[in-house]
């Protein structure tokens, strides 16, 4: 193609670009800010409710440690209440249903005391668990 001297050639590119498209670049626009302010406030949301979980465990462990407390100190009173009535009932000062009444008293505040130690490890185990959960996502 190019043997011959004195031939011209020409190149040539094209460009075309629609400077009005409807105003289709604009609600383009709209909708990519509106699914950003949705997904923000679901991101919130979600982050809300996370803090309001973990507050809500640690409150919890909170009481169980209280209440686990609590029943190991009326635990211990109903053991010295069991055993002084124990005394009376061997030195003649109280009656058999006393001595049963004591025992009773004694064997519920052991069972409270359980309880209350197994409410606080789960209160406990939850609260690690909550805050893995949401530390790690």
């Amino acid at each position: 193609p190019f043997s011959g001297d004195g031939e011209d050639w020409a190149a040539g590119l094209v460009l075309r670009w629609n400077l009005f498209a409807g105003f289709g670049r604009s609600a383009a626009v709209r909708r990519a800010d509106a699914a950003r302010a949705i997904a923000r406030t679901r991101y919130e949301a979600a982050l809300r409710e996370a803090r309001a979980g973990i507050a809500a465990a640690r409150e919890a462990v909170t009481a169980a440690r209280q209440a686990s407390r609590a029943a190991a100190v009326a635990n211990e009173a109903a053991g010295l209440g069991r055993d002084l009535m124990r005394r009376r009932f061997e030195e003649g000062l109280a009656t058999a249903m006393d001595l049963l009444a004591a025992e009773a008293r004694a064997v519920l505040a052991r069972s409270r005391a359980i309880d209350a130690e197994a409410d606080r490890l789960v209160a406990e185990a939850r609260l690690r668990y909550v805050t893995t959960i949401h530390v790690s996502e």
